[in-house]
């Protein structure tokens, strides 16, 4: 392809959750703390039920794999978590803004000794022709790191291309997510057209 595509910045927006990290375990043993949940539902202690699960929660999304949960093309940037309006067409005029909206889950956040918690992840991109052809690409094109006093759960993510100067066809962008923490990665698609 002759002609160079434009990309705009990558913008994160985070929604907190309370909950406690647990340590890093050798391996992921989750009864334990399924069992504590249960005795203390038992009791009628469900804060104690309530935390304990929150743990376990924890701890099978640090052995679990990078996931994207929610991906999707949206008409405009989403203003909080879960708050988007899917696109009706991933068709796109050269000058048209395209908005991607994700959702990562099982993000690995190390606890500090300060007792902050520092998740980090990066968001490449590839764009490949109807061909499967390598249009475009950037390992690293958003960095994201930060601090928070409380345990993530629900991040989401704004995305935003540019397809000015592209020719008319076929395409489908990848989006890849790497944790900087744990280095699990995980990679969703979307087909698109400039017309």
């Amino acid at each position: 392809m002759g002609e160079r595509m434009h990309f705009a910045a990558a913008g994160a927006v985070l929604t907190l959750i309370a909950g406690a990290a647990a340590p890093a375990a050798a391996q992921t043993d989750l009864e334990p703390l399924l069992a504590q949940a249960r005795a203390a539902a038992t009791r009628r202690d469900y804060p104690a039920a309530i935390q304990a699960l929150q743990r376990a929660l924890e701890e099978a999304r640090r052995a679990a794999p990078l996931a994207i949960e929610k991906f999707m093309v949206v008409a405009e940037p989403a203003k909080s978590y879960g708050a988007y309006a899917a696109r009706k067409n991933a068709e796109f005029h050269g000058n048209d803004p395209a908005h991607f909206y994700l959702e990562p889950k099982n993000l690995v956040y190390p606890k500090t000794a300060d007792g902050s918690y520092k998740p980090a992840f990066d968001v490449g991109f590839e764009i490949v022709d109807k061909d499967g052809s390598s249009v475009a690409k950037e390992e690293r094109f958003g960095s994201f790191q930060f601090v928070s006093q409380s345990a993530l759960q629900d991040i989401y993510v704004n995305l935003h291309l540019s397809f000015e100067g592209a020719p008319p066809g076929a395409y489908e962008v990848r989006f890849t997510v790497k944790d900087v923490n744990s280095g699990k990665t995980a990679t969703v698609k979307q087909p698109f057209k400039v017309i």
